[in-house]
């Protein structure tokens, strides 16, 4: 018997182990440390070749005694890289409670002021998103009565490289059009907003109908330096939330109180 082992590399796909024992030879390939191919020549009478699919690689390494060092390393690798910051995705909903069609420019602050947390039974709050990004708005108007006139709603994407991207529907009292947009390339609401940075910024503005629903479909980051880090972005509200309670804020500004108009769905909110 005579018994010869080669290993050419695991990873580009040529590596390979050779068995001879009269009047057998095996040839053993390996494709990326998963399974081998067992093809079995034999030399009396006729040669043929049969192959053996799906056979475990740890199961015959075991079996020849042999497991290939590079194998063993890749199994004891260090952990892979993670990111460390909270990040998600997350729709926030809002309504017009205005009694007239509305208009509103959203800039950076507004988006990023969407998710404050109260800090001691007060008008005092803490921003929790350090960056937030658009991924799409979508404006749902509501039916109206047979006989009321029709609805337009608008939405133009600001930008600084190029023209502003203006996107309009016209419903009908008993046929609501949805109006669903993604931020175009290169315009301000297509890039991350970070906290304390331009925020002033215009990102887009709304024309809606009474009663319509705004959904904004966002990727945040959550602050990392709420309370002990660094100096936590204060925002002071108009009425008095309960100390350590989540709340969402108004599409259309922190403050003012009646005066905003773009409410938040189904999360408590600051009045």
């Amino acid at each position: 018997m005579l018994l010869s082992v080669k290993n050419a590399g695991i990873n580009g796909g040529d590596s390979h182990y050779l068995i001879q024992d009269e009047p057998f030879i095996f040839y053993i390939t390996e494709q990326r440390a998963r399974y081998y191919s067992l093809t079995m020549s034999y030399s009396r009478g006729r040669r043929r070749n049969q192959t053996m699919e799906a056979v475990s690689s740890s199961l015959l390494a075991r079996s020849m005694g042999k497991i290939d060092s590079r194998v063993s390393a890749h199994m004891a690798a260090m952990p892979p890289q993670l990111r460390a910051d909270v990040r998600t995705g997350h729709t926030f909903r809002f309504t017009n409670i205005n009694t007239s069609p509305y208009t509103w420019t959203v800039n950076r602050a507004n988006m990023l002021d969407l998710l404050v947390m109260n800090t001691s039974t007060s008008t005092t709050n803490y921003r929790l998103i350090d960056a937030i990004r658009i991924n799409r708005v979508s404006i749902y108007p509501i039916a109206g009565a047979v006989d009321s006139a029709m609805t337009t709603t608008t939405l133009a994407w600001q930008s600084t490289y190029g023209p502003d991207t203006n996107i309009s529907v016209t419903s009908t009292p008993l046929w609501p059009k949805c109006l669903r947009t993604r931020p175009p390339k290169l315009s301000l609401a297509s890039f991350w907003s970070q906290s304390g940075s331009n925020e002033s910024d215009n990102l887009f503005t709304i024309s809606i109908p009474v009663g319509a629903i705004i959904d904004v479909q966002v990727t945040l980051v959550i602050q990392n330096n709420i309370l002990s880090q660094d100096a936590p972005v204060v925002r002071t509200s108009t009425s008095t939330g309960s100390a350590g309670s989540v709340y969402a804020v108004y599409l259309d500004g922190f403050s003012g109180g009646a005066a905003r108009k773009l409410q938040p769905v189904a999360y408590q909110a600051l009045t």
